[in-house]
């Protein structure tokens, strides 16, 4: 993501009925090593998908997946997970987490394809309408390095 797109930023979040943050959260977010900030592109260089998240210590939090109405079903939202948890993983994450409305089949699916298992629920978390969260974890597998040294 780059400052020049934060406006189409908030507008997708909106489209897609997902709480957004301000122009100047997504700028603080920008300059913040903890933040991971992706963007979907199309041909014309407009914003069709978008992913937030941060660490939170050694622990990565998903923050929002939006793709445009016009350009789901077509792996936007895969790339753009599959992305995020590959780079957390490289910078140490040790879990991932997230909350997904209970009624969000498409998301929960999504979701579940890479390892995301139910962890917890909260009860009439969502508004607008009513729902319960999902909390939803991922537990990366530990990395296992050998060391060089030779046995005597």
């Amino acid at each position: 993501m780059k400052p020049e797109l934060i406006q189409a930023v908030i507008l997708l979040e909106r489209q897609c009925d997902l709480s957004s943050r301000s122009a100047e959260s997504y700028l603080n977010l920008l300059q913040n090593p903890d933040s991971v900030l992706l963007v979907a592109l199309d041909g014309a260089e407009q914003v069709v998908g978008v992913f937030s998240g941060w660490f939170v210590a050694e622990e990565f939090e998903v923050d929002n997946i939006a793709v445009s109405p016009t350009f789901r079903h077509q792996g936007i939202a895969s790339r753009l997970l599959s992305d995020a948890l590959e780079a957390v993983q490289k910078k140490g994450a040790y879990r991932a987490i997230l909350e997904v409305r209970s009624n969000n089949q498409p998301a929960c699916m999504l979701y579940e394809k890479f390892g995301f298992i139910v962890a917890g629920r909260r009860k009439n978390y969502y508004q607008n309408p009513p729902d319960d969260a999902l909390i939803m974890a991922l537990e990366f597998q530990p990395k296992i390095s050998f060391g060089t040294e030779k046995l005597s």
